[in-house]
């Protein structure tokens, strides 16, 4: 399976505006290469890094697995928020 984002290069720090201290939306993603035998797709955004560990910024789950892109704020309709590491979806 393949994510990107047209928005940053991979390893590239994400732009400010999809940090919760500005205006905290989603990034555009695009979906590919998805095995044929998926019946859901999970988006887990975690940082390693982390002086307290392993933080979650966003989960996002039940993702149908035909979807190929997700647009700049906006979740897909089949899709359910999780909570992040600071109980917040």
């Amino acid at each position: 399976m393949r994510l990107s984002s047209p928005a940053f290069a991979h390893g590239q720090i994400i732009p400010l505006q999809y940090s919760s201290g500005s205006l905290n939306i989603n990034p555009p993603l695009v979906i590919g290469q998805v095995p044929r035998r998926a019946k859901s797709l999970v988006l887990i955004m975690d940082r390693e890094d982390s002086e307290k560990g392993v933080l979650t910024h966003w989960l996002l789950f039940g993702i149908d697995p035909a979807t190929r892109q997700i647009s700049e704020e906006c979740i897909p309709s089949t899709a359910l928020m999780g909570l992040n590491s600071w109980g917040q979806a």
